[in-house]
């Protein structure tokens, strides 16, 4: 029996405790920190590690499925897999408009227009064109042999495909909105960004109107 139990998206033992480990110190990192309003859209980054985080979160149900491989087509521990991680994201996107993973790096997912919680359906776009893909990749699976510790090449396409689209996206708006967010009409925000305060050097200590009218007969 291997040392490291192997499973759909070559996340195994280790590396789901390395990105648990990761998940705190990224946790610590974001706890206390504040922007400012101009950054309110630069997501990227946290987004990045956002991922990461929900790919240990999800850890346990890919461990079960691998755990019934014996048992169960390989096609269809792939369905499982893609439904049980869509499922996560639409149905936390609903509720709380955020992922354990996007919670812990501070950022949240609202409407683009009114900034107000998304709605079921949007979390349902926002998912679509990914989940189709990788279903389709899934069912052409069905009665082929191939290494369980590999993404199929129709997957893997289909995953990279979509990847950079969404980097493109991102990179043609200020607002960083992806690929899924122009389908949803959604947009990724810091929930940590404060509003934009005077100055200290613009902010009035006292007030100077004494200054400007002096008492009579100081002149």
């Amino acid at each position: 029996m291997n040392d490291k139990i192997s499973i759909g998206n070559n996340l195994d033992l280790g590396s789901a405790i390395f990105y648990l480990i990761l998940a705190y110190f990224i946790g610590r990192y974001y706890r206390n920190r504040r922007y400012p309003e101009a950054m309110r859209y630069r997501t990227t980054i946290p987004r990045f590690w956002a991922g990461l985080i929900d790919q240990a979160v999800l850890f346990p149900s890919k461990l079960l499925l691998a755990l019934a491989s014996p048992w169960l087509p390989l096609y269809l521990i792939a369905l499982f897999e893609i439904t049980l991680s869509t499922a996560y994201s639409i149905l936390l996107h609903a509720r709380y408009g955020q992922t354990v993973g996007k919670w812990v790096c501070k950022i949240k997912i609202v409407d683009h227009l009114t900034t107000t919680q998304i709605s079921l359906n949007q979390a349902l776009l926002r998912d679509s064109g990914l989940l189709v893909g990788l279903l389709y990749a899934a069912s052409v699976l069905k009665g082929e042999e191939f290494d369980s510790n590999q993404l199929t090449g129709t997957a893997a396409l289909v995953a990279g495909t979509w990847f950079i689209l969404e980097i493109i996206s991102m990179l043609l708006n200020k607002k960083r909105r992806a690929l899924h967010d122009l389908l949803a009409g959604t947009v990724v925000i810091r929930t940590n960004a404060e509003a934009n305060d005077l100055p200290a050097a613009q902010t009035p200590l006292h007030d100077d109107t004494t200054a400007l009218n002096p008492p009579k007969g100081t002149l």
